[in-house]
């Protein structure tokens, strides 16, 4: 990702100024000796200033400016030692001396000014360091994720600082090693999608001995109640999601149908939360007559949700109600009931994340009810976060982004969100 423009100004003005003051310091011997007064017609030589005159040397202190005119006057020295008269001579001594000093004076005064800026920039270069951080996603193939990505990205940007994405692909052994080559590379601090929550103890390890800032987003690592100095953790409450959709899905179906639930992938905090939230509604006594037929995970997938669905038709099905852990699998399963003829009104659909496809789903009359994920949330607040360690600053350690119910009521006010 390109660097800011103040980031490259200052880089350029500190290399620049620290280049100056560099050539001075190498050169500024050979143009001492170049100068007028190291070899004129005075004969300065350390701090002493010596006058010839008619043979007799008369010698003075630098300091001593009067007393040398006064001796060249007294000498009579003319025009071979000093122009014109005694007092003339005193007045040329006096200037002379003046134009050394200032001279010097100037330099030297050059000299502190480059010696500060460049202090300065050293100062600068650390705080226009373009800080860069590793991003490890789970999998770039994934609407939600995708959105996510982005917005790391976008931030970033805004905020001068480089980013470098890996996509896991679904592997938890290539999740880790992209993280290993992050420790190696040396980067300021690293973000991370898991691909299973199980595998959040490994990759927390793994960074915890580099001293490198790890910051798990979306996902919540299994058995970690709590993590190392630095490492944190910012993402929404899955459960919350369920108990929302489940909530209002009840309402919607009158208490009563018949219910299938597509899973995410096995394992993931998003699949085993929401899901485990949808059957304890589904249990309650408002929704008591509401009966799970089948509950199999798609892998958060469209196209795995479409061909399950239909399987599911096939094999005599006919649910009333359908539970997606996300809007991916539940616009898979939209695509599925009317390739089967079934009519959109006679089945209430759900799913999790308000992507701009549910969104349009929703607005077709084909998607009944979804969640909103703020993937700008949890992306801007990942990244400011692993910034804040990073950088020794107060931050904490779980950071929740609330989810939101969204219904045909209110889904023009989420159409900009994600």
């Amino acid at each position: 990702m390109a660097l800011g423009p103040r980031v490259k100004f200052w880089k350029f003005y500190c290399r620049i100024k620290i280049l100056q003051f560099l050539l001075l310091i190498l050169f500024r011997p050979v143009m001492l000796k170049l100068q007028p007064e190291n070899a004129g017609r005075m004969g300065e030589t350390g701090a002493a200033l010596k006058l010839r005159a008619n043979g007799a040397a008369v010698s003075a202190d630098r300091k001593d400016m009067t007393s040398l005119g006064a001796d060249c006057a007294a000498a009579s020295v003319k025009a071979k030692s000093c122009p014109g008269d005694g007092r003339e001579a005193s007045i040329w001594v006096v200037a002379h001396i003046r134009h050394v000093r200032e001279k010097r004076g100037g330099e030297n005064l050059v000299i502190k000014k480059i010696a500060i800026t460049t202090a300065f920039c050293a100062l600068m270069a650390s705080a226009a360091h373009a800080e860069k951080i590793g991003v490890a996603m789970s999998l770039f193939d994934d609407n939600y994720l995708t959105v996510l990505r982005h917005n790391i990205q976008r931030h970033a940007k805004d905020l001068g600082v480089e980013v470098q994405m890996e996509d896991a692909q679904g592997d938890i052994a290539r999740q880790q090693s992209q993280i290993e080559n992050f420790v190696a590379a040396g980067v300021d601090g690293i973000i991370t999608m898991l691909v299973d929550a199980d595998s959040g103890k490994a990759m927390s390890k793994i960074a915890d001995q580099a001293g490198i800032p790890l910051v798990f987003v979306n996902m919540l690592p299994a058995n970690m109640e709590k993590f190392p100095e630095k490492q944190a953790w910012v993402g929404s409450n899955e459960e919350q999601a369920g108990e929302l959709q489940a909530t209002e899905v009840c309402k919607l179906a009158g208490g009563k149908g018949e219910a299938v639930i597509l899973m995410g992938q096995l394992g993931t905090t998003g699949q085993r939360g929401r899901t485990a939230a949808a059957e304890r509604v589904l249990k309650s006594d408002a929704c008591k007559g509401i009966k799970v037929l089948d509950a199999q995970t798609a892998n958060w997938m469209r196209t795995p949700a479409m061909d399950l669905m239909a399987n599911w038709i096939t094999s005599g099905m006919k649910p009333s109600i359908v539970l997606g852990n996300n809007d991916e699998m539940a616009l898979g399963a939209i695509q599925a009931l009317k390739s089967s003829g079934i009519s959109m009104k006679d089945v209430v659909v759900a799913g999790v994340d308000a992507t701009q496809d549910a969104l349009a789903a929703m607005e077709a009359g084909d998607l009944d009810v979804t969640v909103y994920q703020s993937a700008k949330g949890q992306g801007e607040g990942s990244l400011e976060t692993v910034l804040k360690i990073a950088r020794g600053e107060k931050f904490e350690q779980k950071v929740d982004v609330p989810f939101e119910l969204v219904t045909p009521a209110n889904v023009a006010q989420y159409k900009s969100s994600n």
